[in-house]
């Protein structure tokens, strides 16, 4: 359902990625929000990189 506890409660997720020196990375852009969620991202692609990578490393923190 439609939810407007984004504005009330600030459960929200608000991020900046940066694909920079082959790598993708992200920041929170708003450290007062809490939004506690099991479901983050299921796929990124990006286009126009000039070549398949090699390997993909995760970390998360």
């Amino acid at each position: 359902g439609y939810t407007y506890d984004y504005r009330r409660k600030r459960q929200l997720v608000y991020r900046r990625f940066i694909f920079k020196n082959n790598e993708l990375r992200s920041k929170s852009l708003d450290t007062s929000s809490k939004f506690v969620t099991e479901a983050w991202i299921e796929r990124i692609i990006i286009v126009g990189y000039p070549k398949k990578p090699n390997k993909v490393i995760i970390n998360s923190g």
